[in-house]
């Protein structure tokens, strides 16, 4: 486990809430951390009341950054109502998606809501690759299809790509892929131990391979600036002026897991729930939570075994 500093990179003034929607995905990815799956289930996902209550609470105490994710949060049917209860003047969303089921007239109804930016998984420069950590060829076109959509729909759009032992060589040939489908906004991560990653270790990287592939993206990344195509990634220590100074948990940075269990990180609620959780929306209101939350700011501090979260979950 690392023990980087956090890279999450809150707003300036205010706060962000990483929000997973569900644990349910259609696909059942090899390197998902949150071992999403089709099997899982949906029964203790918050309702859609229950969210609409703790978004609006969450807004009255500053929050500014919306970033819903899962499992994958489009599968929800009233995903577009979760949305559009974000007041698109007090604060943006952003979502990650494998793109299943972003259709055209679903990106045209979200371009009218505080969505800013949707990001794309796409793990691969074809359809064989991409399976190889998806599981389903398919998922390959459905997410090509999908940001075509968003681009038809005027959203801004970034695809997220997962760097593992199955895809190590291709890293160039997706990025030239994605730059032919229209994409100008690219995140490259590493798979990351955690979840279902933990029991593949045939997916993880090599130190050797780190450091070919960080050697290799730091070419490709001033390529594609000449380009005018953006390209970010992170390996390594992460540069002293790119870390927020102190631990944002439970001040500029809430977690909501898919039981509706509130956090100030969502890696630290992974690692250990019952330390690092304040309470259950199911149960008791955000606003009741507000106060525990920024008292806990000391105790997320304190932790020294802190994770460092993909750039697939900054904004």
């Amino acid at each position: 486990m690392t023990t980087e500093l956090c890279r999450f990179r809150h707003p300036e003034q205010g706060a962000m809430v990483i929000w997973e929607l569900t644990r349910y995905c259609n696909l059942a990815c090899l390197h998902c951390c949150t071992d999403s799956d089709p099997q899982v289930s949906r029964e203790r996902d918050l309702a859609l009341p229950e969210i609409r209550r703790a978004i609006e609470e969450m807004l009255a105490v500053g929050v500014v950054e919306f970033f819903f994710s899962g499992g994958e949060p489009m599968s929800r049917p009233d995903f577009p109502e979760i949305v559009e209860a974000v007041d698109s003047e007090r604060a943006d969303v952003f979502v990650n998606t494998n793109g299943y089921h972003l259709t055209p007239a679903l990106a045209q109804r979200l371009a009218g809501t505080a969505m800013r930016r949707v990001t794309v998984s796409i793990d691969g420069a074809d359809r064989a690759t991409h399976a190889v950590l998806r599981g389903k060829p398919a998922s390959y076109d459905r997410a090509v299809d999908a940001v075509s959509a968003a681009l038809g729909a005027g959203l801004a759009v970034r695809v997220s790509h997962v760097v593992a032992a199955p895809n190590v060589a291709g890293v160039e040939e997706f990025v030239s892929r994605m730059v032919e489908v229209g994409v100008d906004n690219i995140v490259v991560n590493t798979v990351f131990p955690a979840g279902r990653a933990v029991r593949n270790p045939h997916l993880h990287l090599t130190s050797e391979q780190l450091v070919d592939v960080e050697r290799r993206l730091v070419d490709l990344r001033e390529k594609c600036r000449k380009d005018g195509v953006e390209l970010d990634f992170s390996m390594g220590e992460p540069d002293k002026e790119d870390v927020p100074a102190g631990c944002p948990a439970g001040d500029q940075v809430l977690y909501v897991a898919p039981d509706g269990s509130v956090s100030g990180c969502s890696w630290l609620a992974k690692l250990d729930p019952a330390r690092f959780t304040v309470g259950n929306l199911h149960r008791t209101s955000f606003a009741a939570m507000s106060g525990d939350l920024a008292g806990q700011n000391l105790l997320f501090a304190e932790h020294r075994s802190c994770p460092l979260p993909t750039l697939a979950q900054r904004r």
